[in-house]
């Protein structure tokens, strides 16, 4: 398993995300490079950018931190020690292991990790504003909450690194929430900040901004109305796929019927197909249950109009590998 590395003179700054305390300057978070055309975020431990020798050093030596960074933590009790299997894909060599699938993970999510100038770096798509409800929680939460929005910065990527549930972590919130967010059509592009503000006004949302993206020179795609398309379609598939309460999907919506098949995960091409099968239920008894996430997917459907089709470079860009597939599938609905 092979990790690049480059230099900060190859990658230059695409974006900076600095904190807004609400007065005086923007206080800096981190540096998002752009380096062969991808957008590379610092790994985090405890706030701080993981050195590429610690990082190599906790892969030696069997960390799980490390394996679940790269997307390959068993799911079964392993036949091979953590230790014996990095030794021999990671640090040695890539050798056969009784690990074959979390090494393909692996060898997928090195792919996405590069050293930067003896730091980590973790290639997870541009950075998007996701409104997160800040919901109280626990016995002595009020019972009637506002709905006031967080507005966080984060990567738009849902796979690799991205699952890292352990003490490494990228910048902003974690996966579940940022993909939570989006499959409710709330993931903005860093130029949105008006088409948000209008959004929340008309649903009478409040939120609150405590960081701002700086876009430095660089021309990306628009990706936000599609990630929000894929998280929106992707939720709508597993709960079809569980049958139950929301079994009756797959008998109006076609493309949801397929979901039904164990094992079978959604098509890329399919997301757009479901969210507008999904509004075409509109107005059945069995849909009414589901009055919110129409009116979503159909405040969705317009961004996608409005914003045209990805060409096939960004449609490659934001492809996941179906080992991710598998992953994603374990965020729940």
């Amino acid at each position: 398993m092979g990790i690049s590395a480059f230099s900060h003179a190859d990658a230059p700054v695409a974006y900076r995300i600095r904190k807004d305390p609400g007065t005086g300057p923007l206080e800096p978070v981190c540096s998002v490079r752009i380096y062969q055309g991808r957008y590379w975020w610092p790994l985090l431990e405890a706030g701080r950018p993981v050195p590429s020798e610690r990082f190599v050093a906790l892969a030696g030596a069997g960390d799980r931190r490390v394996a679940e960074a790269l997307n390959c933590v068993p799911v079964a009790p392993p036949t091979v020690p953590d230790r014996e299997f990095f030794a021999n894909t990671l640090i040695r060599s890539e050798e056969e292991t009784t690990f074959e699938q979390q090494k393909k993970r692996a060898d997928h999510a090195a792919r996405r990790i590069a050293f930067c100038d003896g730091i980590v770096v973790i290639a997870a798509g541009q950075p998007l504003y996701y409104a997160i409800r800040d919901v109280p929680i626990g016995p002595s939460a009020p019972k009637a909450v506002d709905p006031k929005f967080d507005l966080l910065i984060g990567p738009s990527s849902p796979d690799g690194i991205a699952f890292c549930t352990g003490g490494f972590a990228l910048p902003g919130p974690r996966v579940q929430k940022r993909w939570g967010a989006a499959a409710r059509g709330m993931a903005f592009e860093a130029d949105e900040l008006p088409t948000l503000a209008t959004y929340m006004r008309e649903r009478e949302r409040v939120f609150r901004i405590g960081s701002r993206i700086e876009r430095l020179g660089c021309s990306p795609p628009r990706i936000a109305p599609e990630t929000c398309a894929r998280a929106a379609a992707e939720s709508l598939w597993r709960k079809a796929a569980r049958r139950g309460h929301h079994g009756w999907l797959g008998d109006f919506m076609p493309t949801l019927a397929n979901a039904r098949i164990p094992g079978l995960q959604m098509s890329q091409s399919a997301y757009r197909s479901i969210l507008e099968e999904l509004v075409a239920v509109d107005g059945r008894p069995a849909a009414k249950q589901l009055t919110v996430e129409i009116e979503e997917a159909r405040a969705i459907l317009h961004r996608l109009e409005e914003d045209g089709p990805l060409s096939v470079l960004e449609e490659d860009e934001m492809r996941l590998a179906p080992e991710d597939d598998a992953a994603l599938a374990d965020l729940g609905p």
